[in-house]
């Protein structure tokens, strides 16, 4: 018999209030903070907030987690979490 074929990969797109649900409530807290004083930090908020939805692997979505995180307001460790499909 063939071998059962693999189970499919988990989705890289995801709702806006499920990427904001990977943030810890500090994380959050942070980025909110910063949003107030860094137009960077809002946009990428904002864009977020006004998606369809998120895609793990989009360019745009990666490289604003990485700028949260070389900002401090996440740690390194925390981005490939929080982009993990």
């Amino acid at each position: 018999a063939p071998p059962p074929p693999p189970p499919p990969a988990p989705p890289s797109k995801i709702s806006p209030l499920e990427f904001m649900g990977r943030l810890t409530a500090a994380e959050d807290a942070a980025i909110a903070t910063a949003a107030q004083g860094n137009a960077g930090v809002l946009l990428f908020l904002l864009q977020m907030s006004a998606a369809t939805f998120i895609d793990l692997e989009d360019p745009r979505t990666v490289g604003g987690v990485q700028a949260l995180a070389a900002a401090g307001l996440l740690k390194a460790d925390r981005v490939a979490e929080i982009l993990k499909p």
